[in-house]
């Protein structure tokens, strides 16, 4: 049986994301950069995803449906935020006014680089090079730190009952 998530899951994993990140660049962990590189690739793509099925589901929730149709756009929204591509959800969040114009062009360039990051052999040639991986993990924490005041703006859009009632319809 799937184990519930509530908001509070979700508020908790982010500041232990935030505190760990912090905690690797506080205590110049250099061994530890390349994992928050990753890290925050993972955190970006998925709390846009999030953003995405939050603002989907919310303006959803606001229509009356019988139970017929709940279970179908149940369905329905569960494979469309699940079939979410990093490309899309930046795409989507930007067009749902997410994001800015400013963001979605700095998210496009991680997003590229990630790709490009992945695909190629930037990891291998740059793995022991602590100042460039410095330097990027430290550019990619200024944006999860965007995302994060967004996270928290949007706590204020939706209270936290309506975003208990958004979890249950989608989990």
């Amino acid at each position: 049986m799937k184990e519930k998530i509530s908001s509070k899951d979700i508020f908790q994993t982010i500041n232990e994301l935030v505190g760990e990140i912090n905690q690797i660049l506080n205590e110049f962990q250099k061994e530890k950069y390349f994992y928050g590189i990753i890290l925050i690739y993972s955190f970006i793509e998925n709390i846009l995803k999030y953003f995405v099925a939050l603002e989907v589901i919310w303006r959803k929730s606001e229509k009356r449906w019988n139970k017929e149709e709940k279970k179908l756009m149940k369905k329905f929204l569960e494979n469309f935020c699940k079939r979410l591509s990093f490309v899309n959800a930046v795409n989507l969040a930007f067009s749902l006014d997410i994001i800015n114009f400013n963001l979605y062009e700095k998210i496009e360039r991680i997003r590229k680089e990630r790709n490009n990051i992945i695909h190629q052999f930037w990891v291998y040639q740059h793995k022991k090079d602590y100042n460039q991986l410095r330097k990027k993990l430290e550019n990619l924490a200024k944006i999860a730190n965007e995302l994060v005041g967004i996270f928290n703006k949007g706590t204020q859009k939706y209270p936290e009952e309506a975003m208990n009632k958004i979890f249950d319809f989608y989990f």
